[in-house]
This record gives C-alpha cells, sequence and structure tokens, in this order.
C-alpha cells in the first residue's frame, strides 16, 4: 500500500509597509526627513514635538498659536481658511468631503456619500449639504406610490392607487367624505349601508334620509322628502331683516319719508336717514285787525268831559259812547 505525501504550500507572511515618513531598506524601515516640510500657518507657527530617527516621528509636529478666540476652529488656530493642524501636525480640512490644495479647501466629489435607492413606497429627493448631493427617501401615504422615473430630469413623485367604492349584494355605497384624488386624499371615504333605501335620496352618490337637509354649491337649501329632493334658493325677504320704526314695518331696501326734509331707508334690519337742505320762503305776518272798544265813562257831580277836554255841567249820569279802530 502506497501512501502518497502531499507538500502543503504556505505562503510567506506579507511585510508590514514602513509608516508614512520612512522608507524601506534592506527590510528595515528608516526616517525619510525629505517628506518632512513645515504646515502652513495663518498665525505663529511653533514646534510642538521634536523629530527623531524613529520611524512613525521622524517629522517634528507643529502647532499654529496666537489667533484670537473669535478665529478658533474647533478649539485650535486655523492654519488655512476651514482648516487646522491634526494629531500629526498635518494641516487637514475640517470638512472631511474636502482636500487642501494650494492651501484652500476644495470639496472633493470622490468623498461623499453614493445616493441613496429608494423602493416604489418611498419618493427620492436630492438636496446638496455642503460638498455633496444628499438623497433622501419621503415615504409616500398609504393610498399612493411613488413614480421612481430614474431620471434626472424628471422629478419622482406620490401618485394615487386606484380608486374602487364596493359593496356586497344588496348594499349602497354612502359617500361619507369627498376624496381629492391627491395622495393622503385619494379616494373617497364611504360605508356600505343595507335596507330600505326607496325614502332616501341619492345626490352625487351621497344618501340622504327621510327629511334630511342640506346645502348645494350654488347656495339652494334641499331637503328629502319621500325619496324626492326638495330644493330651492331663500327670498329676498328671507335673508335680509325688517326694520321697525314707530310702530311701522319696513321690509330691506324700503324708503320712507319722516317729515319734507328727511329720507329713510331700510338696510338690512339697520335704519338709515338723510336729512336734505330744505327751502326756506320769506313771508309777512298779517297783523290782527282791532276790535272796537266800548267804553261806558259816568262823572260824578253831573259834569263830564267832552272828547275835546271841555268842562260840561249836566245833570245826571252821561255816558260817552266812543269807537277806536285802530288799523
Amino acid at each position: 500500500m502506497c501512501w502518497h505525501s502531499e507538500a502543503l504550500l504556505h505562503a510567506a507572511p506579507p511585510i508590514e509597509s514602513c509608516p508614512y515618513d520612512s522608507i524601506q531598506v534592506e527590510d528595515t524601515c528608516k526616517c525619510n526627513h525629505k517628506i518632512c516640510s513645515k504646515p502652513p500657518c495663518l498665525y505663529e507657527l511653533n514646534i510642538a514635538v521634536n523629530g527623531t530617527d524613529i520611524p512613525g516621528n521622524c517629522c517634528a509636529v507643529y502647532s499654529c498659536d496666537g489667533c484670537a478666540n473669535e478665529t478658533l476652529i474647533e478649539g485650535k488656530c486655523p492654519c488655512a481658511p476651514g482648516a487646522t493642524l491634526n494629531s500629526k501636525g498635518e494641516c487637514t480640512c475640517i470638512d472631511p468631503h474636502k482636500n487642501l490644495i494650494n492651501n484652500e479647501c476644495v470639496c472633493d466629489p470622490d468623498k461623499c456619500e453614493l445616493p441613496q435607492i429608494c423602493d416604489r413606497h418611498h419618493v427620492s429627493v436630492t438636496d446638496k449639504e455642503g460638498c455633496c448631493m444628499k438623497t433622501k427617501c419621503i415615504k409616500c401615504p398609504d393610498d399612493s406610490f411613488a413614480t421612481n422615473n430614474n431620471d434626472e430630469a424628471i422629478d419622482d413623485k406620490c401618485v394615487c392607487y386606484p380608486c374602487t367604492n364596493e359593496c356586497g349584494p344588496n348594499e349602497r355605497v354612502v359617500v361619507i367624505q369627498r376624496g381629492s384624488g391627491f395622495p393622503s386624499s385619494c379616494c373617497d371615504l364611504y360605508k356600505c349601508e343595507s335596507g330600505d333605501l326607496e325614502k332616501k335620496c341619492i345626490v352625487e352618490e351621497v344618501i340622504y334620509s327621510e327629511g334630511e337637509s342640506w346645502e348645494t354649491a350654488d347656495a339652494q337649501t334641499c331637503k328629502c322628502q319621500g325619496g324626492i329632493s326638495f330644493c330651492s334658493k331663500p327670498t329676498e325677504e328671507e335673508t335680509f331683516r325688517s326694520c321697525h320704526q314707530e310702530g311701522s314695518v319696513y321690509k330691506h331696501n324700503e324708503s320712507w319719508m319722516v317729515d319734507s326734509c328727511t329720507n329713510c331707508t331700510c338696510f338690512n334690519g339697520e335704519t338709515k336717514c338723510i336729512a336734505h337742505m330744505c327751502e326756506v320762503s320769506e313771508g309777512h305776518l298779517k297783523k290782527p285787525e282791532c276790535q272796537p272798544l266800548n267804553c261806558t265813562k259816568v262823572c260824578p257831580d253831573g259834569n263830564h268831559i267832552d272828547p275835546f277836554g271841555n268842562h260840561i255841567d249836566h245833570m245826571g249820569p252821561y255816558t260817552l259812547l266812543e269807537n277806536i279802530s285802530t288799523n
């Protein structure tokens, strides 16, 4: 019996790469001081840690100091606009999506995240945040679904599922609320009603019970009677109020004269009056005629005075009758 031995091949262990500040020389990492450089600093650059000959610590570590508190970025002085020195003394941008090029932080599209892919229940909305375009998935309402056109020129949107108003045998659809045809309110809200529908009114798929009233879009008042809809518009007298003035009742828009100068009009229960200028004619008052004056004068001792003031002797009483008229 022969035994076959199989040789097992093992890969050589990988050689670890040298730190960034060193190079490999005959399987040994040695410092490469040529790559060491001073970082930029908008203020005062100082050495925080001196460089050594040990790979990983070959280059000196610098600090940027002397800036005002209001210019600090994450508690550090800026080495360039929007950048600070990291733990290795390198000037790096605060925004992880930017690279420092010629002492200026510039957007790098390769550092942006890949756009998010949304399912048919979510609408894809793209918005720019800093350097990158961010994709958000917004859920459509339960009565709609997303178009997801996969075309940047056409915006995705939520569209309604088809509506169906179905009830069982001997049942009638009773609409409770009309749908708008837009997501979240696509279809009518309805219920299925059974029983005697002979005395009920059906208006645009809405069922009204016997004696129930409703108003139409053109301001008509309707009432269901015996399965028939009776509709009418209110008259002007029912719409507007009347006016009550000194025991009289006036209808809306009716006018009347209070006196020769004042005209009033009833406006929806409120009396409004206007006083006009009246013509005044000059008149003369007729003087009243004086009535005749009857005067009886008796002179004592038989004497009397005539109209001319003379004393006349006369025995007995004397009666003087004088008629005087004044115009």
